[in-house]
């Protein structure tokens, strides 16, 4: 789960808390691919208004016009849950990186109970695993604590979706290379946190929202207390940090852990380490935290 999906269900627990009528909006397959991938979600209050995102644009539109039909119809009466299918044409995906014609089938869930999503939300923020079960016949929702990473599935009876605490990063050492990767972590919903014991290395660091621990890597890494949803990447540039935080952080529970130590295993990775800019080394570094990322509960 991103930074953005847990505003969104705050969000969705201030309204309906507040008596307003919305609707929520689960992404439960896509073939055959897309960039929101299932378990994604979006919001619609009473009003018309959105938070969130399920196809990048293609069938919001949509969905809100089913939404205000809902009102102008039913008068918000009671609804059980309803799936939709909607077709993405390959003119309008080709911006979002599907080539051809593609299908997302979504679960629409009428009035959510707001006490359902503070629990959910509440134990999101404890960092807890929380499968959650939204029956298709009556609309009825039950939650609970998992130990281990679980997988969406729909049914004829049921959906059950599994939800997980937002995805963190914790960097050892400021940098140029640190900003970038920081503001690239930050874009895909990551917390960041940044370790620095050097002082001096801090001034000029201009990205914002972030904690910072100034303390060596082994001490800062038991402060984050990494987990299934965690990474760790070592870019000081200093040799003795960067292999002190790779040798703690290596069975720390993190889902990753690297930087640019390594990529210094040999003559050529520092080669093309010199010629490369911060940017293009963060970016590289992000490809490989979110292919990591994609794997977790496989």
């Amino acid at each position: 789960m991103s930074g953005e999906e847990m505003k969104l269900l705050r969000a969705l627990h201030e309204w309906r808390e507040h008596g307003e009528h919305a609707i929520l909006v689960t992404v439960v397959k896509t073939w055959p691919r897309s960039p929101w991938p299932e378990g994604s979600m979006m919001v619609i209050r009473e009003n018309g208004t959105t938070v969130g995102q399920v196809a990048g644009g293609c069938v919001e539109a949509d969905l809100v016009v089913r939404f205000l039909a809902w009102r102008e119809e039913a008068g918000f009466a009671p609804a059980k849950p309803a799936v939709v299918r909607k077709l993405i044409e390959a003119a309008a995906g080709r911006a979002y990186g599907v080539p051809t014609d593609a299908e997302i089938v979504v679960l629409l869930e009428f009035d959510p109970h707001p006490l359902n999503i503070r629990d959910i939300v509440k134990e999101l923020e404890c960092r807890e695993l929380v499968l959650r079960r939204v029956s298709r016949r009556d609309g009825s929702v039950t939650s609970q604590r998992m130990n281990r990473e679980a997988r969406l599935m729909l049914s004829h009876d049921e959906l059950v979706h599994p939800l997980g605490p937002v995805y963190r990063m914790l960097l050892i050492g400021a940098g140029p290379v640190a900003e970038a990767l920081a503001t690239l972590a930050k874009l895909n919903g990551f917390e960041v946190t940044l370790c620095e014991p050097r002082g001096e290395c801090l001034h000029g660091w201009s990205v914002g929202g972030i904690k910072v621990i100034h303390e060596m890597p082994t001490t800062a890494i038991g402060q984050f207390a990494p987990d299934a949803r965690s990474c760790v990447m070592s870019v000081s540039g200093d040799p003795l940090i960067d292999e002190e935080a790779t040798r703690c952080a290596l069975y720390c529970g993190a889902f990753h852990v690297g930087g640019i130590a390594d990529h210094n295993q040999s003559s050529d990775s520092d080669t093309r380490l010199r010629r490369e800019t911060p940017p293009a080394v963060a970016l590289r570094l992000m490809a490989e935290i979110l292919s990591a990322m994609s794997m977790v509960g496989q």
